[in-house]
């Protein structure tokens, strides 16, 4: 007995592609531990990965500048944020954006390879001297530990989310909802 082999539409999707979407970091957890296995399943040699750019940058800055608020035994880090925009006009903002990328296919290589150039030396020195600017700045204007801490933590995150966003956008595709997310996926089959 022979079995032909048949095409079927499944076989040919090919996940390429990045899209974003808005949601909290319980969307990103549920496309994390739900979605993406989900769609590991459609195509299991395809490479599906998911990131919050409230992961990635606010909530970090925003426990950078929580420690900074702490040592000063004032307040938290909403406190600080006032504080210094009122003090010194240093604005920061400590707002979610709710903004998810999902990264398919060689997408998620691209992500890879980007990551690694954030983190290689060259990048590191920029940040490194992008930081002692910011350190100058923040001694020649006077302004006390707490306040120059926020200013530099601030541009830091400030520097990395808008490269983030910079990557990430160049052919990114929008998608209305994590159901919208699904059904785009598994209908792409070109980037």
């Amino acid at each position: 007995m022979r079995i032909e082999k048949t095409n079927n539409a499944k076989s040919s999707v090919n996940f390429n592609s990045v899209y974003s979407l808005k949601g909290n970091l319980k969307d990103w957890a549920h496309i994390k531990n739900e979605v993406i296995p989900l769609l590991n399943v459609v195509k299991p040699n395809s490479k599906v990965l998911a990131i919050s750019t409230d992961e990635m940058f606010t909530n970090p800055l925003k426990q950078t500048i929580g420690g900074i608020a702490k040592r000063t035994g004032l307040g938290g880090a909403e406190w600080l944020t006032q504080n210094i925009q009122r003090n010194y006009g240093i604005k920061v903002n400590l707002h979610k954006k709710n903004d998810i990328f999902v990264f398919t296919g060689e997408d998620t290589a691209k992500l890879g390879k980007y990551m690694h150039k954030r983190r290689s030396t060259l990048h590191y020195l920029a940040n490194e001297f992008s930081i002692m600017k910011d350190t100058f700045v923040a001694w020649t204007k006077g302004l006390p530990p707490h306040a120059g801490g926020t200013l530099i933590a601030n541009n830091f995150f400030k520097r990395e989310e808008k490269s983030f966003y910079k990557f990430a956008t160049k052919s990114c595709k929008q998608a209305d909802n994590i159901q919208d997310l699904i059904a785009k996926v598994t209908k792409d089959d070109v980037k």
